[in-house]
């Protein structure tokens, strides 16, 4: 295993101060002047992978709320389960993205540790629990809809069959027959 880096062995408070004095615009060199103002040392190179990494940090995360403000776009104040339908392809799509490499321009090998390994079981797992747990919900909102229908049918039923003078047995079968009740 790789050994933290000399700018993530610095305390909290130094490492957020790089961050803000770079999300000020500071260049490395002011940032290493300001360092040394603090007696805290690292090198220029250190320093140039730390923002750069941060910066390919920002990067994802700024692709991510592009791409979760375009999900809130197409489908606004939509039932969840279709956004969370979508969620589950978006997941679908980056694990996938990650077993063939970069794009899918070009194949590549993918060699996972075992802690990799387990990490990508344990999101395929939560999907799969993910996708299961939609479709539960889904069947039970239909079921619901489906027995308030039959309980407004079977209601109009009775109210028609007392107006036309059934009896109380008779109307009474008519809405078990309705509702299904044996």
């Amino acid at each position: 295993m790789a050994k933290p880096s000399s700018i993530k062995r610095l305390p909290k408070e130094i490492r957020e101060k790089i961050s803000d004095l770079r999300g000020s615009g500071l260049t490395i060199d002011e940032i290493l002047t300001h360092l040394e103002q603090l007696n805290v040392e690292v090198s220029r190179s250190a320093l140039g992978r730390h923002l750069k990494k941060q910066a390919e940090v920002s990067a994802q995360l700024e692709k991510s709320r592009m791409m979760a403000e375009a999900v809130v776009r197409k489908f606004g104040d939509q039932e969840t389960s279709k956004v969370a339908r979508t969620n589950i392809e978006l997941m679908h799509s980056l694990l996938m993205k990650c077993f063939i490499g970069g794009d899918g321009d070009e194949a590549a090998d993918v060699t996972l540790s075992a802690k990799d390994a387990m990490f990508m079981a344990t999101a395929l797992q939560k999907l799969s629990q993910a996708s299961k747990l939609d479709v539960d919900e889904t069947l039970k909102i239909r079921e619901e809809e489906r027995k308030h229908a039959l309980t407004a049918a079977a209601d109009v039923a009775v109210k028609t069959a007392r107006q036309n003078g059934l009896t109380k047995e008779t109307v009474d079968k008519i809405k078990a027959e309705i509702l299904g009740i044996a």
